[in-house]
């Protein structure tokens, strides 16, 4: 599926596609970002294995992997996804990578993730998503709290990175949370 999906003013997104691999490569090639991705442990890796990585990233079961693509350049500047999605309890994950640093900053990831939350609250009928955060990525936690996510808990040095133990922090929107938050 390579048509738009889910737009806004400055972007859309729509489900990935091989074809975006060029554009997204430098995202898991960047160790200084990837440092604060979850679960990998963050290490070079070769084009084939990102390719074969992001494969199972959007089974469209479980996983709902998409392409963040600039209206104005018609670019791909990043990913954004569902992961493990529980349909019983009606529960996922949510996460988002910009490819580039020029890309950062600038409101994007706000403005993919709400399209993705509403998304899911919306149309898949969603009622909690959450997100975990690793201590040390100040730009996430404060775009999650921007989106109205509550901080709901700490896993305390959970992470091994660089040497040393660090936190993990968890948050946690629930539907009624972003429908009232929406209507204001």
């Amino acid at each position: 599926m390579n048509h738009k999906f889910l737009e806004s003013e400055r972007i859309f997104l729509r489900f990935y596609g091989e074809e975006d691999l060029p554009n997204i490569f430098p995202l898991f090639s960047n160790l200084s970002v990837r440092q604060y991705y979850l679960p990998d442990l963050p290490r070079p890796q070769t084009e084939y294995q990102v390719r074969e990585m992001l494969k199972t990233w959007h089974d469209e079961q479980h996983n709902y992997l998409f392409s963040i693509i600039e209206r104005e350049t018609n670019k791909v500047i990043g990913l954004t996804n569902f992961d493990g999605l529980d349909w019983q309890n009606r529960n996922a994950e949510i996460g988002i990578g910009l490819a580039g640093n020029q890309h950062r900053g600038k409101g994007y990831a706000s403005e993919a993730l709400g399209l993705l939350i509403e998304y899911g609250f919306d149309e898949i009928g969603l009622h909690r998503i959450y997100a975990r955060v690793i201590d040390g990525n100040e730009a996430s936690r404060n775009l999650f709290t921007r989106l109205g996510f509550t901080q709901e808990g700490l896993l305390r040095e959970h992470v091994f990175r660089h040497g040393k133990y660090r936190n993990m922090f968890m948050f946690g929107l629930l539907r009624d949370e972003w429908t009232d938050q929406s209507s204001n």
